[in-house]
């Protein structure tokens, strides 16, 4: 038995895969495995995703949690489409071109050219000049409106990734 385990390995292993037991492995490396398991929550139902870029979270989520429902916002039309493209299949996932802050309102955000950095965190007034001219109108609303109008009670799994605007996404 030891041959036949060490030659799977190498197989995989030239292929680029690398086996080994999920029980070893150290907390971040299996997202799944580390909810159930380690913390020993129970599956989540709805998780909402601040920040969803591109959808390479929200797509880790889906393969982490099948039947899980998914909110996944992003205000940048760029990546938006993006985020439509990749998470289109996902019947589980509702997109929202929008941005989650303290208040509602609308707001030019600084595009940069790393699409992962765009921040509210250094904000323009719309139609504002920026440093380098390049920015796009957004609308913000809070979590806690949100909620309120999807009659979402209770949210399992909140994931914040805004560049710096966390702190103005929870007072929301």
């Amino acid at each position: 038995m030891p041959h036949l385990k060490e030659s799977i390995r190498e197989f995989l292993n030239r292929r680029g895969w690398f086996l080994r037991r999920t029980a070893g492995l150290p907390i971040g490396v299996d997202f799944r495995h580390d909810w159930t398991v380690r913390a020993g929550l129970p599956l989540p139902r709805l998780i909402v995703d601040v920040g969803a870029h591109r959808g390479e979270t929200c797509l880790a989520f889906a393969r982490a949690f099948p039947g899980a429902r998914i909110h996944a916002f992003e205000p940048v039309s760029d990546n938006f489409a993006a985020l439509t493209h990749a998470t289109r299949p996902l019947t589980d996932v509702t997109r929202h071109q929008l941005a989650l802050g303290a208040r509602s309102e609308t707001v030019a955000i600084l595009l940069q050219r790393d699409s992962q950095t765009h921040s509210l965190r250094h904000r323009t007034p719309p139609g504002a000049p920026t440093a380098n001219d390049v920015s796009e109108t957004i609308r913000v609303t809070t979590l806690d409106d949100f909620a309120a109008d999807c009659a979402i009670g209770r949210i399992d799994l909140l994931k914040i990734d805004t560049e710096g605007h966390e702190i103005a996404v929870l007072e929301g």
